[in-house]
């Protein structure tokens, strides 16, 4: 597959610029997380065939950022700390957390905080 290594690039790329919360930078590095470059992150790699399993840690600090970024009964914001909640990133959250329902089917309490969520965006 001709485009392989540069997929393989871009996800190193985008895992180094993911903070310590969990969150992928905004919009350049080092800025704060964003709940939209987050969610479309994690999207991406959930279903890539290149992603390379033995990260998938930092997909769930991903997820778990996703999850504590959540609006109380709504959506999420563009960033965290955000007082609005955003379609686009409230959209991109939701679809992740549905992949990753699939990927981490056997960790019970990731799933229910995952239902939890999506049970609040319903609100």
């Amino acid at each position: 597959m001709p485009f392989r290594e540069n997929i393989i690039d871009g996800i190193k790329f985008i895992l180094s610029n993911q903070n310590s919360d969990g969150g992928i930078a905004a919009i350049r590095p080092g800025d704060v997380s964003g709940c939209w470059s987050t969610a479309e992150a994690l999207e991406i790699f959930l279903k890539n065939p290149f992603f390379p399993r033995n990260q998938l840690y930092k997909a769930k600090d991903m997820l778990e950022f996703l999850l504590k970024s959540q609006k109380p009964n709504e959506g999420w914001p563009l960033v965290f700390g955000g007082k609005i909640s955003s379609t686009m990133a409230t959209g991109h959250a939701l679809s992740a957390l549905a992949m990753a329902e699939k990927v981490f089917p056997q960790n019970a309490t990731l799933l229910a905080k995952i239902q939890s969520a999506k049970e609040q965006a319903k609100s």
